[in-house]
């Protein structure tokens, strides 16, 4: 059910509450002319203690019966909705009952006069109302507004119709005005009762169930019966005081001011039965407003909202394994060896997902690929889905989510992340163990396989020899293969050709840097999961001055929050500064030459050591030289010395290294690539 349409069903309801009520308003005339006001005293006492009895008489089993009729299952529904019906007619049967015995004496006390046998018709009343009023419920639980104004409307106008032949026609004064009620609610109880029986699977109350709705409902009647006390004992207050005249003359003016409730009640008809079909959804969330106590800041206590998680664990997937070929058991890689299920862990963290995985220009490409292979696996031209991009851009939280939305919507499919670390380590150790086939069979069931951090399988010949296998067989059944990488393929170094060529089939995405924009929903999106408020203006000074990455990002947020909750100190743009000068004093002391030669080595992924070596190969003396020029570029170190940490070289090389990263990168598009990726990670 939609705003939309929420919308739509109040207005019905509003219309239709209008409709009965300007029948009702209708009748003021008809008794102010028939009765004094005394008489219309008594009426109104009658009407009043009417409603504060339905609440005793429903005890809160109409709001379970909203809840249950909405948030169920077809068996389950029935089962409840059979139960409760039974429980209030045998109730409803009781408690007038009860009033039959005792009419004697509440007479006197709830009319005002001595009229035991309009007590009786007064317990009629209530039977009939509340059962019809069930119901109807069940209209409202199934959006049905039309068809609940007409039951409703109907009890109205059948009221006024029998109020003018037995009070206006015949004369029977107060009596006529009571059996006309009585009449009207036996006609709509006969009326709607088809609505329920078709409902009704049971006819015997079973007593787990009625134990359950009873927990729920039976809280409900104290707040229902407190709220009709305040609504009508102003009549009885005023007949105790005033006598029923003034009862009468208060309701006749009373009638007049209900119209202002007309709209709040159509929104509330129409808002229940949407709020619990929206409750019942998996993306349905609570905000709670959590009171803390503020008393060393100010005197006014701080009301943080945190937002509920109602996400249900992943659950492992198991897989029927044929075992016959070699007389054993396939071996799981993720579990100890000797168990005899192949049961497969996700390894997802539910906690990344797409809700929380903000979208600006800077992702909106790898953001909506991902979306689409979650709605379709292996069934878009994303296969393989390659993910690259900095460091802290949301590469694993984009991989995750896109796994997570999968296992949601494909609850059967087999969905397995993993980092390219891990996978080479259970290769390797598979082939020490000689179960190298197990290994691969293993990875060949998986319908979705996401490989994280792909550019760490550079150099290791063996672990992309078998990968490229479970590449291909998974490609050529249709799985998905999602990967991320920390840059393009074009750029990945040591990787076999036709691996590559294989990383290019499907789409590349790259995460860049967030801009501002990006950055403000970013922190407003961790503020609010965390239920931490901080001005705007905070948020933006931030913003504006943590470029570099999410992880950092978060990291002042964090750093502020751990502030103003140990130190016991208020958010304020003073505390934004010191923390943010710390974050960026501290990338600038990190900007040294060894920092550099790290940085560098990391990108052509090899070692210090290697980077310093006395070899002669192409892309090493490279890596070298662009060592060597950024040093000379970020840091203040003469070119002796720069020369000396890197390789134990002379200033003529370091001299040369410069002219050559210079000409290189006018002249060759690939290498000018490397300068700027190079420079990003070293400015932020």
């Amino acid at each position: 059910m939609s705003i939309k349409n929420l919308g739509k069903e109040s207005l019905i309801y509003g219309t239709g509450h209008v409709l009965a009520r300007l029948v009702t308003f209708l009748l003021l005339p008809i008794y102010t002319h028939v009765f004094t006001p005394e008489e219309y005293g008594v009426i109104s006492l009658a009407y009043a203690f009417i409603g504060i009895a339905l609440m005793v008489y429903r005890y809160g089993m109409d709001t379970a019966l909203m809840k249950y009729s909405v948030q169920l299952s077809d068996d389950e529904k029935a089962t409840h909705i059979s139960t409760i019906y039974l429980l209030q007619l045998f109730s409803s049967a009781i408690f007038s009952g009860l009033l039959f015995l005792i009419r004697n004496h509440v007479s006197e006390i709830i009319l005002g006069v001595v009229k035991p046998e309009w007590i009786i018709i007064l317990s009629g009343i209530l039977f009939l109302d509340n059962l019809w009023n069930h119901h109807v419920l069940l209209l409202r639980a199934e959006n049905k507004p039309f068809l609940y104004i007409f039951y409703s409307l109907g009890n109205v106008i059948l009221t006024m119709a029998f109020n003018i032949l037995l009070v206006i026609k015949w004369n029977l004064g107060i009596e006529g005005v009571l059996i006309s009620n009585l009449m009207a609610s036996g006609f709509i109880f006969i009326a709607s009762l088809p609505v329920v029986i078709k409902k009704i699977k049971l006819l015997h109350i079973r007593s787990e169930v009625a134990k359950n709705i009873l927990s729920f409902a039976l809280p409900f009647l104290p707040a229902g019966i407190f709220t009709m006390i305040m609504e009508l004992s102003n009549r009885y207050m005023l007949e105790w005081f005033e006598g029923t005249h003034a009862v009468g003359l208060f309701s006749a003016g009373y009638k007049l001011g209900i119209f202002g409730l007309i709209i709040v009640m159509g929104f509330n008809m129409g808002w229940t039965p949407y709020f619990l079909k929206r409750v019942k959804e998996k993306d349905a969330k609570l905000i709670y407003d959590v009171r803390m106590e503020n008393t060393y800041s100010s005197n006014r206590p701080q009301i943080v909202k945190i937002p509920s998680s109602n996400r249900d664990p992943l659950k492992p997937q198991k897989i029927a394994v044929p075992l016959e070929v070699n007389k054993r058991e396939l071996r799981n890689p993720f579990v100890i060896p000797g168990l005899q299920k192949v049961k497969i862990e996700s390894q997802l963290n539910a906690n990344y997902n797409f809700k929380n995985f903000v979208e600006g220009d800077s992702n909106r490409l790898a953001r909506s690929a991902g979306m689409a292979v979650a709605n379709k696996p292996g069934g878009t031209s994303f296969n393989p889905l390659l993910i690259y991009g900095g460091v802290g851009l949301g590469k694993t939280h984009l991989a995750h989510a896109i796994g997570v939305d999968i296992k949601d919507k494909y609850p059967d499919k087999t969905v397995l992340y993993i980092s390219s670390e891990k996978f080479t380590q259970q290769f390797i150790d598979s082939v020490k163990s000689n179960t190298r086939n197990d290994f691969i069979h293993f990875y060949q069931m998986v319908d979705v396989l996401l490989i994280d951090d792909v550019q760490f399988l550079s150099g290791k010949a063996g672990t992309q020899d078998v990968f490229f296998h479970i590449f291909n067989h998974l490609h050529q059944n249709g799985k998905q293969v999602i990967l991320t990488s920390d840059k393009a393929p074009v750029d990945m170094q040591d990787i076999e050709q036709r691996l590559l060529s294989r990383f290019k089939w499907g789409l590349s995405a790259e995460l860049q840097l967030p801009d501002f924009e990006t950055r403000i929903s970013i922190l407003q999106n961790k503020l609010f999961r965390d239920g931490v408020e901080m001005p705007e203006e905070i948020v933006e000074y931030i913003a504006k001055n943590i470029k570099s990455n999410v992880r950092e990002l978060e990291g002042v947020i964090i750093s502020m929050i751990a502030q103003a909750s140990f130190n016991r100190r208020e958010f304020s743009l003073e505390l934004a500064k010191q923390i943010v000068d710390k974050f960026v004093k501290n990338t600038k002391k990190e900007v040294s030459i060894d920092y550099i030669q790290k940085v560098v080595s990391k990108y052509f992924d090899m070692d210090v050591v290697t980077l310093q070596s006395k070899t002669r190969k192409r892309h090493i003396v490279q890596a070298r030289q662009l060592a060597m020029y950024f040093a000379k570029r970020m840091t203040k170190t003469s070119l002796a010395s720069i020369g000396s940490q890197i390789g134990q070289r002379d200033h003529a090389t370091v001299l040369h290294a410069c002219k050559t990263v210079d000409n290189l990168t006018e002249t060759d598009k690939q290498f000018r690539k490397y300068v700027e990726d190079l420079r990003k990670k070293l400015t932020f």
